[in-house]
């Protein structure tokens, strides 16, 4: 498949399902390297999956709960650590929704594209003077932050003498990986792409 703006959940249906073998033999790469293989990343890309519930305006398909549970179900049964790196991948894009429309259009340049978020506020984001605003810290737990462009990561934002929690997009390209421990006993945690990010700065 490849995705247009007019394709619709059912043509997404359709291109995962020719996605799921691929998903099947890749299994055992997936769980040892922690991380979704890239052939599958871009296959499942292409399906037009990450579109589900971006809106229309951004190339989105606005599709109903239902029907992005049935696309992210289908993976599942073949392998849950790649369909809990899709559900944030392609859910992560909702919040397309809550931007101001040209930080919106910036973030979600490519409607294919999955994203990342941490909504844990372990972060600072503060103003430097006229300039851009600067977040700092570092997050654990990232899932799919390795086939994204843009993450959300939490912070904390002090403004007019009180502390709110805000989620930031950031670009992938300013915040440095580095891989964490695997979790014994948690196969989620174990078997799934999950890294720390610092970041520095943001426009």
């Amino acid at each position: 498949m490849s995705p247009t703006a007019t394709a619709t959940p059912t043509d997404v249906i359709a291109a995962v399902d020719g996605v799921l073998p691929l998903i099947r033999e890749n299994v055992d790469r997936i769980r040892a390297g922690r991380r979704l293989t890239d052939d599958v990343e871009l296959a499942l890309r292409a399906t037009g999956i990450n579109r589900l519930v971006l809106p229309s305006s951004l190339g989105g398909l606005e599709a109903t709960t239902a029907e992005t549970m049935d696309v992210l179900e289908r993976i599942a049964a073949v392998d849950g650590s790649t369909a809990w790196c899709q559900i944030i991948g392609a859910g992560s894009n909702i919040f397309a929704g809550y931007l101001p429309p040209d930080g919106a259009r910036e973030v979600f340049a490519d409607p294919d594209r999955g994203s990342a978020t941490m909504f844990a506020p372990l972060g600072t984001l503060e103003a430097a003077g006229d300039g851009p605003w600067r977040l700092h810290g570092r997050w654990s737990f990232v899932s799919n932050c390795l086939h994204a462009e843009w993450i959300g990561l939490g912070a904390k934002l002090t403004r007019n003498g009180a502390i709110d929690p805000v989620q930031q997009p950031t670009p992938r390209s300013t915040s440095p990986v580095s891989p964490t421990a695997s979790e014994q006993g948690h196969p989620a945690a174990r078997e799934s792409p999950r890294s720390p990010l610092t970041s520095e700065s943001w426009r």
